[in-house]
C-alpha cells in the first residue's frame, strides 16, 4: 500500500484572500492543496495542526489506498485523531462501504486547545433543506450568526475553473439573500465563503465524500464557530450505513466534532414535505430555491452551467421537489425558478414515478412521502397504480440512464475508428448536422462530429460546451441536413417540433449507430 506525506500548513495573504495550504507528497509528485477565505478573517486560521485537509482527504486515501503520514512539523487536534482512528475508520474498515480500504494514520496529537469560537453558523446552498435550517435557527437558544457557502464539491463534482466561476456567481446571490434576512427580519448576518482545491487536486465522486469535505471546510473554520448547524438531506429514521454519504451523516458529524465546534445535523426531524409547507410562508425562498443537480456535474470538460433557474423534470431531485411543493399547495409561488408549463406536460410521469419508487426507501424516502401525499389527495388511487403497472407513462429515469450508458458504450466503440462518423456523415451529404439533446450523448457525439456540426439544440441554453452554438426549442434553426437526436425519451413530440421547422432527414443516435453499423 502506497503512502502520502502532509507537510506542516503555511499561509499567505494578498490582502484580499488569505490562503493556507499544505504539501502533499503522493505517488504521482507533490500537490499543494489550500483553502482561501477573505483575508477580514485570517486570524481564525491556525497553522499548528492539519486538521480540515485531513478530515477532506480521508475518502480520497481510503478509496486508493494511502496511508497518511503527517510531517513531524505540525500534528492534529487530540481529540479529532482519536475520534478519526479510534471510532470512525474502524467502523468503514469493518463495513467495506465505497470500496474503501483500510488505511492507518501517522500523526503527533496536539493537546493545546485552540482559540474557542462564539459563532453559530450554517450554509446557504439555497435548497430545501438548507432554507428550513436557516429559517428555523434565526431565534432561539443559539441563533445563527453567520452564513457559509463552501466551493469543496457542490459547484462541479471534480472542481476546476468552470466550477469556481459558477461558485462565485452564487456568491453573489448568496449576498443578496444575506441583506434580504437581515433586513427582513432585522438580523446582522454575516456570509463567510471558503475556496479550495482539494478537490481537483484529489477527485473523487460526492456519494462517497461530500460530508468529509464539507466538514474539512466548517473543521478550518472551527476557532469562529461553535456551532455549525449542518442541513439534513434525510430524517434520522432512514439513517443507513454504506447506501449513499448522506445517510450517514449524524455518524459521520458526530465523529468529526470536536471540543472547540460541533457540527450538528438540522431539520432531521422534519420530512421534505414538511420543510416545503414550512419554507413556502417566507417569500425570500420564492426566487431564491436552488434545488437542481445538474451543476453537479459539470464544471469538467470545459463545460459551464450558468442557468438561472432549476431544470425542473429533467434530474431526480427537481422532480421530487416541485411535487412536495406541489403537495402543500405552494408550486405555483415559485413560477420563477420552475417551468411549471414542463411541470404540467410531466405531472402525471412524475406521479407515476413516485408509485414506481415508493419502496426504494434504501436510497432515500422522498419519493415515499410523494407517494403517500397524493395518495391522501386521492390524485394516487388504485386505477392509476394500474395503470402504472401497465406501462402507460413515459419511460422511468432508471431506465433512460440504461439507455444513455448503452448508446453511450455503442458510441465509443466508434471513436477513433476508420472511417470516422464524420468521414461517413461527409460521404453520404450531411456535411452540416445539428444535435438535438446536448446532454452527456450530446457531448460525446459532438466530440465524435465537431468538423460537420453546425449547432446543438437544448431546452438549457445555458449550457455552454466547447463554443458550439446552441439553440433554444423556440427558436429559428439555420438549415442543415441531419439532425440526430440524443434525447432518449419524448421522442414523438420532439420529431414534431423539428419537422415543423426543418426540412431535412431527422433519425435518433440509435438509428444512426444501426445505419452506419448495417453499411460495414
Amino acid at each position: 500500500m502506497n503512502h502520502i506525506q502532509i507537510s506542516a500548513p503555511t499561509v499567505t495573504d494578498d490582502g484580499k484572500k488569505a490562503k493556507i495550504s499544505v504539501d502533499v507528497e503522493i505517488s504521482r509528485g507533490i500537490q499543494t492543496l489550500w483553502y482561501k477565505i477573505d483575508s477580514i478573517y485570517r486570524e481564525y486560521l491556525y497553522t499548528d495542526r492539519i486538521d480540515p485537509f485531513l478530515v477532506a482527504i480521508l475518502p480520497y486515501c481510503m478509496k486508493n489506498g494511502y496511508h497518511i503520514h503527517v510531517s513531524d512539523k505540525t500534528g492534529v487536534s487530540a481529540d479529532l485523531l482519536y475520534q478519526i482512528t479510534k471510532v470512525l475508520l474502524p467502523v468503514l474498515n469493518n463495513a467495506k462501504a465505497y470500496d474503501f480500504q483500510k488505511i492507518d494514520i501517522d500523526a503527533v496529537p496536539i493537546y493545546k486547545s485552540l482559540k474557542k469560537g462564539t459563532g453559530v453558523a450554517t450554509g446557504i446552498s439555497r435548497g430545501i433543506d438548507s432554507f428550513y435550517t436557516i429559517l428555523n435557527n434565526l431565534d432561539g437558544l443559539f441563533p445563527l450568526t453567520d452564513l457559509t457557502l463552501f466551493n469543496v464539491q457542490s459547484f462541479g463534482e471534480f472542481g476546476g475553473e468552470a466550477a469556481r466561476k459558477y461558485f462565485y456567481g452564487e456568491v453573489e446571490k448568496a449576498e443578496e439573500i444575506c441583506h434580504d434576512l437581515n433586513r427582513e427580519y432585522g438580523k446582522k448576518l454575516n456570509l463567510i465563503t471558503v475556496d479550495s482545491n482539494i478537490q481537483e487536486m484529489m477527485p473523487i465522486e460526492i456519494f462517497s465524500s461530500g460530508s468529509y469535505r464539507d466538514a474539512g471546510a466548517i473543521i478550518l473554520l472551527k476557532q469562529m464557530f461553535k456551532l455549525y448547524y449542518f442541513a439534513a438531506d434525510v430524517t434520522l429514521e432512514n439513517f443507513d450505513f454504506g447506501n449513499g454519504i448522506r445517510r450517514e451523516d449524524p455518524w459521520i458529524f458526530y465523529c468529526l466534532s470536536t471540543e472547540n465546534c460541533r457540527i450538528q445535523l438540522s431539520g432531521a426531524e422534519a420530512t421534505r414535505i414538511d420543510k416545503a409547507e414550512y419554507i413556502s410562508r417566507y417569500p425570500v425562498t420564492y426566487e431564491n430555491l436552488r434545488v437542481c443537480h445538474q451543476p453537479l456535474f459539470y464544471g469538467n470538460g470545459n463545460t459551464e452551467y450558468a442557468s438561472h433557474i432549476n431544470c425542473t423534470c429533467d434530474c431526480e431531485k427537481c422532480r421530487y421537489t416541485v411535487m412536495d411543493l406541489a403537495a402543500v399547495n405552494a408550486l405555483q409561488k415559485y413560477k420563477k425558478v420552475f417551468d411549471l408549463n414542463r411541470v404540467e406536460e410531466m405531472y402525471e410521469d412524475i406521479l407515476a414515478e413516485s408509485v414506481e419508487r415508493k419502496d426504494l426507501v434504501q436510497v432515500h424516502s422522498h419519493w415515499r412521502d410523494v407517494y403517500l401525499a397524493f395518495r391522501q389527495r386521492e390524485e394516487i388511487d388504485e386505477s392509476f397504480e394500474e395503470k402504472v403497472q401497465a406501462g402507460e407513462f413515459n419511460i422511468l429515469p432508471e431506465e433512460r440512464e440504461h439507455r444513455i450508458h448503452t448508446l453511450a458504450d455503442e458510441l465509443l466503440q466508434r471513436t477513433g475508428s476508420r472511417p470516422s462518423l464524420a468521414e461517413y456523415f461527409i460521404k453520404n451529404g450531411w456535411q452540416r448536422v445539428a444535435i438535438y439533446g446536448m446532454g452527456r450523448l450530446g457531448k460525446q457525439l459532438y466530440d465524435e462530429l465537431k468538423d460537420v456540426v453546425a449547432y446543438g439544440i437544448d431546452r438549457s441554453t445555458e449550457i455552454h460546451y466547447k463554443g458550439l452554438p446552441l439553440k433554444g426549442p423556440d427558436d429559428e434553426f439555420p438549415p442543415v441536413n441531419l439532425v440526430i437526436i440524443t434525447a432518449v425519451y419524448d421522442r414523438k413530440r420532439i420529431r414534431i417540433l423539428l419537422s415543423k421547422k426543418l426540412q431535412c432527414k431527422i433519425m435518433t443516435l440509435e438509428e444512426v449507430l444501426k445505419m452506419i453499423g448495417s453499411a460495414q
